[in-house]
């Protein structure tokens, strides 16, 4: 796996051998994650978890993942709109999605077309609308078991589900009260 560390704040990887907790917090917050291009191009993978907002989901223009049954996308930050579309658009056996988005996605429209998905998860963690629309848009005949997690009622189409089994959804906003 390769690791990239972004030097905006004058932060080299031997420097950071030297640093204590604090720096090291502090530092990390320019941190970016990339996989390395073959891995979306893998003809045996068979899940894939992704977690972490420094962690940059960088699709190529051909992904290719024909074995894949299983992905977790929880808090990840996205290249493009449409990463997460291409990375979709090519896992034809896929049947097992969860995404959780947090502060860092930076998807104004998160589109699910997957007609092998069975099972679904989507959980939006925070109200991402303050700066612009982020919706979700779902469309997977296929689909059997949802879990919607949404108390911004922010999302969009949510069709063509003729095989759906079970759904739970909760979109009731919640709100922390501080008194």
């Amino acid at each position: 796996m390769r690791f990239e560390i972004e030097e905006e704040r004058g932060v080299s990887p031997l420097q950071i051998l030297r640093m204590d907790a604090n720096e090291i917090k502090k530092a990390r917050t320019k941190w970016i994650l990339y996989l390395p291009r073959n891995v979306y191009t893998s003809k045996t993978l068979v899940k894939l978890s992704l977690a972490g907002n420094r962690f940059v989901v960088d699709v190529p223009s051909l992904p290719c993942l024909p074995w894949l049954q299983t992905l977790v996308l929880l808090d990840v930050v996205y290249k493009d709109e449409n990463s997460h579309v291409r990375l979709l658009a090519d896992c034809p056996a896929l049947s097992c999605l969860e995404v959780f988005r947090d502060m860092g996605d930076n998807v104004t429209r998160f589109i699910v077309k997957v007609p092998s998905l069975k099972s679904f998860t989507y959980s939006k963690l925070i109200n991402i609308r303050d700066s612009g629309t982020s919706s979700l848009v779902l469309d997977s005949p296929g689909l059997r078991h949802l879990n919607l997690s949404d108390p911004f009622r922010d999302h969009g189409p949510i069709q063509n589900m003729p095989h759906l089994e079970m759904a739970y959804v909760h979109c009731k906003e919640t709100t922390l009260d501080s008194a």
